[in-house]
């Protein structure tokens, strides 16, 4: 099977998926991107892939981190030429629409991949974006959802439930061989992402603040950059703490940044997914988050790997305050990690993969597979 993959850009997790997805199960991958990198996209993709890459020329603007506009009409032309037997598309940018279409107009049958939940969803709030996410999802031949949540939207959508299948986010790198013990990490928090008002560094500034008052002066290290930083490191320093900054890390540095914090703190004010819970995970970190991360439901709380907390300084200083007190409290989060591993593996994602692209393990199609069976929810500790 010839599948074509229309993304905006390439991440290094959906490449690592690709990759397994297409030495398991012989499928012929293209990748076409809208553009190389996002603004504020600072990673390196591995160069041994399974796949071709292509990136398409043409407009692009980007209004957020997050929102994109792209126009590539060239994805035409590479389509034509492949002639795929599928296409994949992950937005509703105008070039995915423009992909979307080719496939309607040659019959070629398209799977729409979503992420997120409804209640951040722009189709939401923008009637645009709620015709453009109703009429492709009703003719897609199938849907690829990163999680229950995004099922959930896609169905509202118009897409049977059946027609759909979750591919669970498997972070971009494997879990380190050995993970450090609570006594091996010199930093008490760590915070990892871009320093924006959406990712809400600032936050954590409130919160360290609340645990100097508690006489608690906590360490702690930032990976990731922004318009934020030169604010956000100010107030670190009026609190007296000490605080590294890293900037962007590739692979194997953050890794080890992982395992240099007790807590990994998350103060999102919006994330379809949060892939950093799924990097903490494999680290054996416990993770501290906002409720406005799709993965604060469906892996912290389901799992037991980590606590979620509404966005209130005093609750988060006093919470970290108990982590950080206890060795014995972060181990009972670690070794809850196992259970969650085995779902959000790469070996989930490429079964979940395969369900939705109806491949079987000798690579033909329409072959009938089970999808991966939601695992239960794990109890976690809990303290006010």
């Amino acid at each position: 099977m010839k599948l074509a993959i229309v993304t905006g850009s390439l991440a290094p997790y959906a490449s690592r998926l690709y990759s397994a997805f297409a030495e398991r199960h012989g499928v012929d991958i293209t990748v076409m991107q809208c553009t190389g990198a996002e603004p504020g996209r600072e990673w390196q993709l591995p160069a041994d892939r399974r796949f071709r890459l292509i990136s398409l020329p043409g407009f692009r603007r980007h209004l957020s981190d997050v929102s994109h506009i792209y126009f590539n009409p060239a994805v035409i032309r590479e389509l034509g030429r492949l002639k795929p037997d599928r296409i994949l598309i992950d937005s509703f940018s105008p070039t995915q629409v423009l992909a979307a279409l080719y496939g309607i107009a040659t019959r070629t049958p398209y799977v729409l991949g979503v992420e997120g939940s409804r209640d951040i969803d722009p189709g939401e709030t923008s009637l645009p974006h709620a015709i453009a996410r109703r009429l492709l999802a009703r003719r897609a031949d199938f849907g690829s959802c990163t999680s229950e949540a995004a099922r959930e939207m896609m169905v509202s959508w118009g897409l049977p439930a059946e027609r759909t299948g979750i591919v669970p986010h498997a972070g971009s790198w494997p879990a380190p061989s050995s993970i450090r013990d609570f006594d091996d990490r010199p930093y008490d928090l760590l915070l990892c992402g871009t320093l924006n008002e959406r990712k809400n560094p600032l936050f954590i500034a409130d919160v360290v603040d609340r645990l100097v008052a508690k006489g608690l002066h906590p360490s702690i290290r930032i990976v990731g950059d922004g318009a934020l930083r030169s604010v956000f490191a100010g107030r670190l320093a009026a609190a007296g703490v000490e605080a590294r900054f890293d900037g962007y890390l590739q692979q194997h540095a953050i890794i080890d940044a992982y395992q240099t914090a007790k807590v990994l703190v998350f103060p999102t004010k919006a994330d379809t997914w949060g892939l950093v819970a799924n990097e903490a995970l494999l680290c054996g970190t416990p993770v501290l988050a906002s409720p406005h991360a799709v993965s604060s439901q469906e892996l912290l709380l389901a799992f037991g790997t980590g606590l979620v907390r509404e966005l209130d300084p005093a609750v988060w200083a006093s919470t970290l305050k108990s982590v950080i007190a206890s060795p014995a409290l972060w181990r009972c989060f670690r070794d809850r990690r196992h259970e969650a591993m085995a779902r959000f593996s790469i070996e989930s994602a490429v079964a979940g993969y395969a369900v939705v692209h109806r491949v079987s393990a000798a690579g033909g199609c329409g072959a009938s597979l089970k999808a991966p069976g939601r695992s239960r929810a794990a109890r976690a500790p809990s303290y006010e």
